[in-house]
């Protein structure tokens, strides 16, 4: 912000503004920041709406009920609960809550992302892996990863990932499917067994 830049600067660019006095910039500058100020009041979100946009969220995931039932049912039915038990004013503050479908889908999307990267996170030991194959409601074939583990002094079991597995579903295939998800910072080292429910027939 040297004085000679900025002169050259209003002649070259804006030079309809020369011979302006210095209490119209002055008054510019203070018409900025308070638009500035009023744009941030109006898009951003309160703490607790966000809390409250999380936890809505987090039951349509557990419900597995489609991500506009939120905004449809949830949100709607809360401000009438809301307006009659307690009244208006309040009522207008859960409308604040962000609850759009796209923004359900983002929450849940973040929560499956937190939840495998704890997951990964305790597999930088031994661990063992079951694999299953099932179909969905839409008679797709799902590669479904299950994975054990010993913390502290317990063997736990969660569900490490599900895949959809293509068309010709070969050994080769499936093995892809697994190895480029083990490629997600675990090592194929610490694993010490795999289990699959094919094991007689590929026994012989």
């Amino acid at each position: 912000m040297l004085p000679n830049k900025v002169k050259r600067h209003l002649e070259t660019t804006h030079s309809n503004l020369q011979g302006k006095p210095r209490e119209f910039f002055v008054r510019k500058l203070r018409e900025l920041k308070h638009q500035s100020t009023a744009l941030l009041s109006r898009a951003s979100v309160p703490t607790k709406a966000l809390l409250d946009s999380n936890k809505v969220a987090h039951r349509v995931a557990k419900c597995k009920k489609p991500h506009t039932i939120a905004e449809e049912l949830f949100l709607p039915a809360a401000v009438d609960m809301v307006s009659v038990m307690i009244g208006e004013s309040v009522a207008k503050e859960i409308k604040n809550v962000p609850l759009s479908n796209n923004t359900i889908s983002r929450r849940i999307h973040d929560m499956v992302e937190d939840i495998n990267e704890q997951i990964v996170e305790k597999l930088l030991d031994l661990f063992a892996i079951q694999l299953d194959v099932a179909t969905d409601s839409n008679d797709d074939a799902q590669l479904i990863c299950y994975v054990r583990y010993i913390q502290e002094t317990n063997v736990c079991e969660d569900l490490l990932f599900c895949r959809k597995i293509g068309e010709s579903g070969k050994d080769t295939d499936l093995f892809e499917i697994l190895n480029s998800y083990m490629k997600n910072n675990i090592n194929w080292e610490n694993c010490v067994g795999v289990c699959t429910d094919g094991a007689r027939a590929m026994s012989g």
